[in-house]
């Protein structure tokens, strides 16, 4: 499924059809090993664990995401669903919360997936080692690039940080989000209680709208970075080998001569190229990588 405008409720009945997997033995020479089970689609085997393993389904993984986009009174959004053998990715945009980028706008939302074989549900761009930032999916509309957009905590204000209380919901006043989702390192945990998940996807949510203003100056630094190609290219040592390197240039030939345009060269690449996933996503965090040594006049 592409990005495309949807009902919640329609969301949710494409995610109930994704794939299921399944657990069968594992039998090695007509024996039963004990201990062990086999991860499997339809007849495809993913991955063998230990019988600790607790297999999550693709649709009970993204029902805390369903129930907080309806709790956060989100009846229709933008949203794409893709999966390969064992992985499903769910992408959510909200048309209502938009970046100013000089053309037709970056719609922000998130993207989370869920892995049969051994990953928890998370969001893109999520890292247990960093807490000091949250990461937003966001959507270009002049090209449908797809980015990951970094929010630096301490750019927040605590007006924009502390969260009201939604009445009739689960939620508690002056709920901290970032110590939430430090806690969490960013991640949406299988363990735990259910309410707390769609709480934290919630708040993910409701924090996007006290985004925008930071987005924007991250935005506008870029596009106020004017960017030779020598510059462009220097700025690519290390990140990329030439291959890459090569295509992003080419892409950027035809772009604005800022960061900004060498950005969305990247992004277009990891946007509409032939790639796995999770190499997208590695693509789109090294625009990021690329954004920040030139912003700081760091070289790589």
């Amino acid at each position: 499924m592409a990005m495309e405008k949807i009902k919640v409720t329609d969301l949710a009945a494409i995610v109930d059809r994704l794939p299921e997997a399944s657990e069968k033995d594992v039998v090695v020479d007509g024996k039963t090993e004990k201990g062990f089970k086999a991860i499997c689609q339809g007849e495809q085997v993913l991955k063998i664990f230990t019988d600790k393993y607790a297999l999550i389904q693709h649709r009970d993984a993204f029902a805390g995401v369903l129930d907080a986009l309806l709790l956060a009174e989100k009846e229709n959004v933008k949203a794409a669903v893709f999966q390969t053998p064992g992985r499903a990715y769910l992408t959510v945009v909200f048309p209502e919360i938009v970046v100013d980028d000089g053309a037709e706008g970056i719609e922000l939302g998130f993207k989370v997936s869920n892995s049969h074989m051994g990953e928890a549900l998370k969001f893109s761009g999520s890292s247990t080692k960093n807490t000091s930032e949250f990461k937003f999916f966001g959507y270009r509309l002049a090209c449908s690039n797809g980015m990951i957009l970094p929010v630096e905590l301490e750019k927040m204000t605590v007006a924009d940080m502390e969260l009201t209380e939604k009445k009739g919901g689960i939620f508690q006043k002056e709920v901290r989000t970032q110590k939430i989702l430090a806690k969490a390192g960013g991640r949406i945990v299988h363990i735990g209680d259910a309410d707390a998940k769609v709480q934290l996807v919630y708040q993910k949510i409701m924090l996007m709208y006290r985004s925008v203003a930071v987005v924007k100056q991250y935005i506008d630094s870029m596009r106020n970075r004017q960017l030779t190609r020598e510059e462009a290219i220097k700025s690519l040592e290390g990140v990329f080998g030439p291959r890459i390197g090569a295509s992003v240039l080419s892409q950027f030939d035809m772009e604005e001569q800022t960061l900004f345009g060498l950005y969305n060269s990247v992004t277009y690449l990891a946007s509409h190229s032939e790639r796995s996933e999770p190499n997208k996503e590695m693509l789109m965090m090294a625009a990021n990588t690329i954004a920040k040594k030139v912003l700081s006049n760091v070289d790589s």
